[in-house]
């Protein structure tokens, strides 16, 4: 070899090794981080001291991760970086990674924990995820701005069991990301590209921002979804295919938009509750049920073989038959309004104000409000003008822009009561002095919102069925709830200046969440299936401070473990059944009030009776007896008192109170005549 031959190789030899030294170590390497000697250590990932096998940086090297023992580590990605997974592990301390700079990962792998405990902090960048088709079973929690990129045939998984903060950007270009109990941020958006699905398959309250494109990955569609209600607008960027699973219900209650063919695929129903009218791109049904409750009528509609469309005549345009099955089938709903859009206000008895044209005996719909009325106010209101009889009242209401409102001028009974979906702030009852609204089963998922109204009129709850009052916050309704039967339920309620009469028959129910404030309760009877006239599930977290008055007898259920704390006082003529195996704390006063040779006491079978906070006040007590009378008995199996009346007004000097009973009345409170004459026990 000459001389210049043997110099250029050499020159060669060292740009190549010059190239591998800046290459770094052999690719497929996988490396440790060890935080330059202490795992806990936060550090920048291009520093190849804070691993033990060389910086991980390409598409074939795995980066672990391991679990901090000490405190909350972040790892930052402070270079772009591309591997082929990242394993993060859990043991009592958060995992983080912090993003500088945009980071390709084919997959992370976690042990030890829940999303919560891997955390990515975007910082407005780009994490891409699922390259080379790898999959992920559960995505890091995000956190702040930029855009995760779902790419590769592979899945990828989102499981937020609590709210994520994370606002960018989700944006599927292949493969499948599937929500999985998926909370997440309103303010974000999904973006799903042609050749890309999100997959929500399980119930999730999520409401981000949605934006459709193309078939889907294998063509199951670019959305697709189980059971799921849904307030915003769908846009359509192109044409794209919409997919609900058999036996499933997409509700729509916002619209869809865009200029994109609408095409609806799988065997569920896609339910249209609020306003498209102005999306005028054409939509097509390949199979499952589309049905309309809101307004469709600008977009040419073909029924394709397998293909179902439910929707009157009025709420639709253009339908074009193509082996498909449309069902023009006329509902009872309030259609009065533009274009029949049920957005204007009126009167029930009026027929023309319903789809039927004949005023509803069976059902009555009230049905989405879109938009102002014809009295230029967003909340439309229907007045029941004469006294009215209907099997069911149906509110239906998609978000919280348009209250959807009644006003009873005069009485309506209704066999039962729904809201869809169960949210009492988007509907409202004015039920005035003098009027009454009658339940004759249940309001099973709470009750509207009960407008304010000086003197307020009456509810009456009949029936075996459940009627719920989930009010958070307060309001201000000083009407009469008289439940003649079944359970009334008072979960978040926050009703002042309501009074309760619970009748023979009839149970109120209260739990950990419930308030009454300024309230009264009156209780008669043993309740609904023998669970008490006032059934405390739970003990209520708040102050209970409504007085409470037996008026003819009744029982109180307070479960075992429980306490119902009585803040407000006990009175009325009517003794007190204790059951339930739990404790009645009475904290405020008790009036025993002595009749003939008995009196209004407490029986304590099953629970016990606290009454270290209590004042009793004994009347009516006669200056000369020759009975003993019961105040407390817990001469049971599961029965007992703790504590000393705090005060105790209304004892004369000739009798006395013996607080552990007597030989006659063991295990008791009892009223102690003066010596002489014959003892009965009275019981």
């Amino acid at each position: 070899m000459s001389s210049k031959g043997y110099i250029m190789n050499k020159v060669l030899f060292g740009i190549g090794m010059m190239a591998l030294l800046a290459a770094g170590p052999a690719r497929g390497i996988t490396s440790t981080w060890t935080g330059n000697g202490n795992v806990n250590n936060d550090g920048n990932w291009s520093d190849a001291s804070n691993w033990n096998n060389g910086v991980p940086n390409a598409a074939t090297d795995v980066a672990v991760l391991p679990a901090p023992t000490t405190r909350t580590r972040t790892v930052t990605v402070d270079v772009p970086v591309t591997v082929q997974a990242i394993q993060m592990a859990y043991s009592g301390q958060i995992n983080k990674l912090s993003l500088s700079a945009n980071l390709d990962v084919g997959q992370f792998t976690k042990s030890g924990a829940s999303y919560m405990n891997y955390q990515v902090t975007m910082n407005g960048n780009t994490l891409t995820l699922g390259t080379g088709n790898l999959t992920t079973a559960q995505v890091p929690n995000l956190s702040g701005t930029g855009t995760l990129i779902k790419t590769g045939t592979g899945n990828a998984t989102l499981i937020y069991d609590s709210w994520s903060v994370f606002t960018g950007t989700y944006r599927v270009d292949n493969g499948v990301l599937y929500g999985t109990y998926a909370r997440i941020s309103s303010s974000s958006t999904i973006l799903v590209n042609n050749g890309g699905t999100y997959y929500l398959n399980a119930s999730g309250g999520e409401a981000p921002n949605i934006t459709l494109n193309g078939t889907g990955y294998a063509s199951q569609g670019a959305f697709r979804t189980v059971n799921y209600t849904y307030g915003k607008a769908i846009t359509l960027a192109s044409d794209a295919s919409l997919a609900v699973d058999s036996g499933q219900t997409l509700t729509l209650n916002g619209s869809f938009t865009g200029s994109g063919k609408l095409t609806k695929i799988g065997a569920g129903k896609l339910l249209l509750g609020g306003d498209s009218n102005g999306y005028s791109a054409s939509t097509a049904i390949n199979a499952g049920i589309l049905e309309v409750s809101g307004l469709l009528q600008n977009s040419v509609i073909t029924l394709n073989t397998g293909g179902t469309l439910n929707a009157p005549a009025y709420r639709v345009g253009t339908v074009v038959l193509n082996g498909g099955t449309w069902n023009n089938t006329a509902q009872p709903e309030w259609i009065k309004g533009a274009s029949f859009s049920g957005n204007d206000s009126g009167v029930w008895s009026d027929t023309n104000n319903w789809g039927t044209l004949a005023i509803p005996t069976t059902l009555a719909i009230l049905g989405n409000v879109t938009a102002n009325g014809n009295d230029g106010v967003a909340t439309r209101t229907i007045t029941n003008d004469a006294v009215t009889t209907v099997g069911e009242l149906r509110f239906v209401q998609g978000n919280d822009t348009y209250p959807n409102a009644l006003y009873l001028a005069a009485d309506l009974s209704v066999g039962s009561l729904t809201l869809n979906p169960a949210t009492w702030s988007r509907y409202g009852i004015t039920i005035p002095a003098g009027r009454t609204l009658t339940i004759t089963n249940d309001a099973a998922n709470g009750f509207p919102y009960l407008y304010p109204s000086s003197g307020a009129g009456t509810i009456v709850k009949n029936g075996s069925g459940t009627a719920k009052m989930i009010y958070s916050p307060g309001i201000n309704w000083s009407g009469q709830y008289v439940a003649n039967g079944g359970t009334t339920h008072l979960q978040y309620d926050r009703i002042n200046n309501v009074a309760y009469i619970v009748n023979d028959g009839a149970t109120l129910q209260v739990d950990d969440t419930s308030l009454a404030v300024g309230c009264t309760i009156t209780l008669n009877g043993a309740g609904y299936n023998g669970q008490g006239a006032l059934n405390a599930a739970g003990t209520p977290g708040g102050a209970f401070v409504p007085p409470v008055t037996i008026s003819n007898g009744a029982t109180i259920k307070v479960a075992s473990g429980q306490t119902l704390p009585l803040v407000g006082a006990l009175k009325g003529t009517g003794a007190t059944t204790l059951i339930g195996g739990g404790t009645l704390d009475l904290n405020n006063t008790w009036t025993f009030s002595v009749s003939g040779t008995t009196g209004n006491g407490i029986v304590a079978r099953t629970g016990t009776v606290d009454i270290a906070g209590c004042t009793l006040t004994i009347t009516n007590l006669p200056a000369v007896a020759v009975d003993e009378v019961t105040v407390i008995d817990y001469n049971w199996s599961s029965g007992a008192v703790v504590g000393q009346f705090a005060v105790t007004n209304g004892l004369s000097a000739s009798w006395r109170l013996a607080r552990n009973g007597t030989s006659r009345n063991p295990n008791a409170i009892v009223l102690v005549p003066p010596p002489g004459g014959t003892v009965f026990k009275m019981r």
